[in-house]
């Protein structure tokens, strides 16, 4: 039979391999998850807002394009010398 101090480093031993293989566990974990996260999202190739702007030049989400005659509120109206000003 063991003594208890040969009891004890054995479960010290143990301990250290048990501690050892949890933190191997959760940093595959984190890691695959991670890499499977990154992977996934670059294989569907979503456009996004900044990828739209840099190919075309145009913000991602147009506005509808007004009927004619209509004039936007914050567009200015270039005035001739017989308009008067709206004040």
């Amino acid at each position: 039979m063991a003594t208890f101090f040969e009891l004890q480093e054995k479960n010290r031993r143990k301990t250290k391999w048990v501690v050892a293989l949890l933190v191997a566990f959760f940093l595959w974990l984190g890691l695959g998850l991670d890499l499977t996260l990154y992977y996934k999202a670059r294989a569907h190739d979503r456009p996004t807002p900044a990828k739209v702007y840099r190919e075309t030049g145009q913000g991602a989400y147009q506005e509808a394009e007004p009927p004619p005659g209509a004039v936007r509120p914050y567009e200015k109206k270039s005035m001739s010398r017989g308009d008067v000003a709206e004040i």
